[in-house]
């Protein structure tokens, strides 16, 4: 009957014996949960970045190697829906971050936020190539998109 409770007895797959000793295991290895937050993450290109292959964002994120936080942009779509789905996979966020910067600010290491001058980002993960588009404010003072 639906929404009452019903006694449920099933023959055991596992012996009460070998039950008991794997409970006691998985306690013992068990690892402590922080209670601490994670620190979000600092991604000056989130909102900005999407994958030339399917038109989705690139999404911050990152991986732990030997203790150091190893930070990437990844494409949404193949994240999501296997890598098999798009050609752009992964793509280093110091080394596209410092790209930008230097495409956007030549001269100049305390400019103006990139949000404030870019309007689009996209990467292709194929050819490698990365196509700034810079918001109308700032076309006459760079020419044209990057």
């Amino acid at each position: 009957m639906k929404g009452s409770l019903h006694q449920g007895e099933q023959p055991a797959i596992v012996d009460e014996k070998l039950w008991a000793q794997a409970h006691q295991v998985f306690k013992e290895t068990e690892r402590p949960r922080s209670l601490e937050k994670p620190e979000p993450q600092d991604a000056i290109l989130r909102g900005l970045l999407f994958c030339e292959s399917c038109g989705t964002p690139m999404v911050p994120t990152y991986t732990v190697r030997r203790r150091a936080r190893v930070r990437y942009y990844t494409c949404l779509s193949a994240q999501k829906h296997g890598w098999k789905s798009c050609p752009t996979r992964t793509l280093s966020a110091g080394t596209i971050e410092e790209a930008v910067r230097a495409r956007i600010h030549p001269h100049s290491l305390n400019a103006v936020p990139v949000a404030e001058i870019v309007e689009r980002i996209t990467y292709d993960g194929v050819s490698g190539q990365v196509r700034i588009t810079l918001r109308e404010s700032h076309l006459g003072r760079e020419g044209t998109a990057l």
